[in-house]
């Protein structure tokens, strides 16, 4: 049987409890593996968000003007309606045109689904035996999938009725909205808890500002900057400097900090801010000053590097102070006219177009500043 078991939410008021039920001892472990391994490509991913250097993306092809907001759904896991979901899947799988049928029977992949989620025994920490009958519990190979299958569904079926916002991006439970106002985005909240029977909180960005997975988002000028976000109840901890393992583990967690401001900071000036801070965190966490300095010049200069490289080899970047909502059309456009009309002298170099917001000497110039920082400290 699976075993149930609660991490506590340190950052949530009252300090509540994260049902998670391991299911490995279970029979239908392997089989819920193999049933992710096949239902995966069938998500419905318009809006969903595979990691933050794709939501800064998102941020980066867009203009700061609105109201900035996000959402959260309360439980989603535990709340997840099974049979509605098995629905959608079988739906979205075996009738719809756009989609290849599996070489399964329908039945027996309904069958197969409920077996996994509506027939699974588990034991508490106090010995009493239980069988979740609805609702998904994070230990499952399924909760992740059905979770972000059902919140896909809803969102289609929204965005018939209601027109989408400015940005609407999602991953799994929290979403980031910019809308015009505070009324679309409250209308927004209503018909997605209307149509998912969900509850949804907001959370409104306070002096421009708003936090969003592990970045930090700030409207300015115009556009939105980001940095890394921590949060109040975050201790500093980490693998341990002086633990027992392999240097190759240790130098991928001091990389893992500085990776991260890299690609989470606007600016120079904020990717040295950051440093600084995780730096600090390292050495309290046992890690050697001057591996970390080492790593941090060896990573920093290779990823600089790396920019004009690409921009010798023929990339050709077009800027622009501010975007419309269609910046995608735009940009779609502007990579077939630099690939019809341009082509390099040089055989090995490749023409391709860049749309970015900030030209690339400030970014030089805030390279320079940062480096010179960094060399005096």
């Amino acid at each position: 049987m699976g075993y149930c078991y609660g991490n506590v939410k340190t950052h949530k008021p009252g300090n509540k409890l994260r049902p998670i039920i391991s299911q490995i001892p279970k029979p239908t472990y392997y089989i819920a593996k193999g049933l992710c391994a096949l239902l995966t490509p069938y998500i419905p991913t318009s809006y969903c968000l595979q990691s933050a250097s794709d939501f800064i993306d998102i941020l980066n092809n867009s203009d700061a003007e609105g109201r900035v907001a996000s959402l959260d759904v309360e439980s989603l896991f535990t709340n997840v309606p099974v049979d509605r979901t098995i629905n959608y899947i079988m739906e979205r799988v075996y009738h719809n045109e756009a989609t290849p049928k599996l070489a399964i029977p329908e039945a027996v992949l309904r069958e197969l689904l409920e077996y996994c989620t509506k027939e699974a025994p588990f034991t508490c920490p106090r010995g009493n035996k239980y069988c979740q009958v609805d609702g998904v519990a994070m230990g499952s190979p399924l909760g992740v999938l059905l979770a972000n299958f059902f919140m896909g569904c809803i969102e289609e079926e929204v965005f018939k009725k209601v027109k989408k916002p400015d940005i609407y991006c999602r991953y799994i439970d929290d979403i980031f909205i910019k809308t015009k106002d505070a009324a679309e985005a409250e209308h927004l909240r209503l018909h997605l808890q209307e149509t998912s029977g969900l509850t949804f909180t907001m959370e409104n960005s306070k002096d421009g500002a708003m936090p969003f997975l592990d970045v930090l988002v700030k409207q300015e000028e115009g556009r939105f900057t980001t940095s890394v976000y921590t949060k109040p109840t975050n201790p500093g901890l980490c693998l341990n400097g002086r633990s027992e393992c392999p240097t190759r583990y240790k130098d991928s967690t001091i990389s893992a900090y500085i990776r991260r401001a890299l690609t989470h900071c606007s600016t120079w000036k904020q990717v040295h801010q950051e440093i600084q801070r995780s730096t600090q965190v390292l050495i309290n966490n046992n890690f050697s000053e001057k591996d970390i300095n080492s790593l941090v010049k060896k990573i920093v200069n290779s990823w600089h590097n790396k920019k004009q490289q690409e921009d010798k080899k023929g990339n050709i970047n077009i800027y622009k102070a501010t975007f419309s909502t269609v910046y995608e059309e735009d940009e779609r456009a502007i990579t077939q006219i630099v690939k019809r009309n341009i082509k390099p002298s040089d055989p090995d170099r490749q023409a391709t177009a860049k749309v970015s917001p900030k030209s690339l000497k400030e970014d030089d110039q805030d390279y320079k500043s940062m480096s010179a920082g960094l060399i005096s400290g």
